[in-house]
């Protein structure tokens, strides 16, 4: 039950306490308008602790992405080193992929039993058995150690990589949401990032097999300890919920989740009936699966008209198209975060996401140069990388009051399956030389994609919750709540 517990006047704006339960949660203010009418507006308490929990999160994330592309950067290195097909290199890496599809669903249910807490623990706790697992694998007999290792970290990715937009509503306001989310998505990337460079400075391209073992041994105890540096944190660090709710959509769904039975298994069956979530993460899984069969078939698809061009130099296009995504990760989570134009930015994104496409093929089928290859695919990147981020909160907004993680899970598990497929057919048809097939899939793809946009409706569902006045006795009621 709400009640009161407490009167401050201050000029035209009385602050009264908001408890529930004898739990204090905010405060109610009546607010003066122009008109001299009076509005009540419930404000939250935020906690300092929901940025180390996001730091905590962050860090789990970003090794995890780092972990992922350890070995695709030093392929050919590997390759020598420990005398394997480049096709296992690949699997490495394309394991990820098929991991998130298999233990998603498991992940989500594991959430709505045992809570955020648990579910991070369980992905840091992955992440660390994994690198320690690999460093057993350092010598060129050990590659075993390798792939037990690499396929403990890639179970834990569905543990972690849907946590930013759950964790973002569960401890921040209405206002940081979206920030939060971009913040925790955007360490993917740099994880990404750093797991692309950190082995080409650390393991030489060298003949002499001991400096390759040294180095191999260097990378693998390194990324061991930046683990456990993130599990100790974790541990520390992580909480499943503050003591009070951030904001008055987290207090009304919980409210209503504790009264109606929304079981994680009642809520697959809501969403598989949810047209517009199913439109919009079909769009979302086919950006992010354009995305990934992309920038993995990067080197195949630009040598296939450029053959002399260098791997330095497309290296180096993966690198800055990379900082470019995660530039546009905070330009337009600041932009969701003002305006929450979610359905016109997804819009524009795909609109723009196609014009690259069509100047990225154009430039490679015909036009044959680096430069436009490079900037088509940076700007591509640009708007791409921050609909991974911002779709998850989109997401949110349409299948409130469900469970974020499952909402976004089921999403991301669409993307990875469009990623893993079409890097499968698509890196056969380029090694079958038609690349003409290849980049009118693409961009029909990006077509299929904005038209689904379109279609799709965004019931700002969480953010129409927030702004809720109190006073609104029949909106309150529905969610089973008592006005005093």
């Amino acid at each position: 039950m709400h009640h009161p517990t407490a009167n401050h006047s201050n000029n035209n704006i009385e602050a009264v306490a908001f408890e529930v339960n004898g739990t204090q949660t905010g405060f109610l203010k009546d607010i003066t308008c122009a008109d001299g009418s009076k509005e009540n507006v419930k404000t939250y308490t935020l906690y300092q602790a929901r940025w180390f929990v996001l730091l905590a999160v962050c860090l789990v994330n970003m090794a995890y992405n780092a972990l992922w592309i350890t070995f695709s950067s030093i392929s050919d290195i590997a390759v020598m080193y420990y005398t394997i097909e480049p096709l296992v290199v690949d699997w490495l890496s394309m394991s990820f992929l098929l991991a998130f599809m298999l233990f998603a669903l498991p992940a989500a249910g594991f959430l709505s039993t045992y809570g955020l807490r648990a579910t991070i623990l369980v992905a840091a706790i992955l992440n660390t058995c994994g690198t320690f697992t690999r460093s057993m694998g350092i010598q060129r007999d050990g590659f075993v150690y390798i792939v037990a290792g690499q396929l403990m970290i890639a179970v834990s990715g569905p543990f972690i990589a849907a946590v930013p937009p759950e964790l973002a509503t569960t401890w921040f306001g209405e206002h940081e949401r979206a920030i939060a989310t971009s913040i925790g998505v955007l360490m993917s990337y740099v994880g990404v990032a750093v797991g692309f460079l950190q082995p080409t400075f650390i393991v030489p391209d060298s003949k002499d097999l001991n400096r390759v073992l040294e180095g191999i041994d260097y990378l693998v105890r390194s990324q061991a300890i930046f683990c456990s540096l993130s599990l100790v944190l974790v541990v520390l660090l992580v909480k499943d919920k503050p003591a009070t709710p951030p904001s008055l959509s987290q207090e009304l769904r919980g409210n209503k989740l504790d009264n109606i039975d929304v079981s994680f298994f009642t809520s697959i069956k809501l969403l598989a009936k949810d047209l517009d979530f199913n439109l919009t993460a079909q769009a979302y899984g086919i950006m992010f699966g354009l995305l990934t069969v992309i920038s993995t078939l990067l080197n195949q698809l630009v040598k296939a008209n450029l053959k002399t061009l260098p791997d330095s130099q497309i290296g180096l296009m993966g690198f800055v198209a990379t900082i470019i995504g995660i530039i546009g990760i905070l330009l337009f989570g600041f932009w969701i975060e003002a305006f929450q134009l979610y359905k016109f930015t997804a819009t524009f994104v795909y609109v723009v996401g196609t014009i690259c496409l069509v100047c990225f093929s154009a430039s490679i089928q015909w036009a044959k140069s680096y430069n436009f290859i490079f900037v088509s695919f940076c700007v591509f990147n640009l708007v791409a990388v921050p609909y991974t981020s911002f779709g998850l909160e989109q997401i949110a907004e349409i299948t409130y009051p469900l469970s974020e993680f499952t909402t976004c899970t089921l999403a991301m598990m669409t993307g990875n399956m469009y990623g893993l497929v079409l890097t499968y057919i698509f890196g056969w048809m380029v090694e079958m030389d038609m690349l003409k097939p290849v980049n009118c899939g693409c961009i029909a793809l990006s077509i299929l994609g904005l038209i689904l946009v379109l279609i799709a409706k965004v019931p700002m569902k969480r953010t129409e919750m927030d702004h809720a006045k109190v006073q609104s006795t029949p909106l309150i009621n529905k969610f089973n709540y008592e006005s005093t």
